[in-house]
């Protein structure tokens, strides 16, 4: 999952007190993203809305991703459902995604975390 937050320092102390996460920022001035783990893999974004970049009439949003083992054939499968992409597929290093809307509205995403494309980020 992925935390969009415009309070970033509240969402980091809560995801820290309560799961007891270990947390990097991703190295980049552009950007206010920091991934939370349990020790190896992420198990979590968050990033950080700015209001350049979202909207204020956008509220603060948690997006869920699903691990499928085919993000392109999950997203066509989807489709033919009744679903509608949002976008993607796009590859990252964390893996392959796309955002998705099902027939009633609800949104989610889809990750193939085995098809990474790209180096981490750095990390501090």
């Amino acid at each position: 999952a992925e935390v969009f937050t415009r309070e970033p320092a509240k969402a980091d102390d809560f995801f820290t007190a309560v799961f007891d996460y270990s947390s990097k920022k991703i190295k980049d001035e552009h950007m206010d993203y920091r991934v939370f783990d349990l020790g190896a893999d992420p198990v979590l974004g968050r990033m950080a809305m700015t209001a350049e970049d979202f909207p204020a009439e956008i509220p603060a949003y948690i997006q869920v991703y699903f691990a499928v083992d085919n993000c392109d054939k999950a997203v066509e499968y989807a489709e033919r459902a009744g679903g509608r992409k949002v976008f993607g597929p796009m590859d990252s290093p964390f893996g392959r995604f796309a955002a998705i809307v099902d027939p009633q509205g609800a949104a989610f995403a889809v990750i193939d975390a085995r098809t990474t494309v790209g180096e981490m980020p750095e990390m501090e």
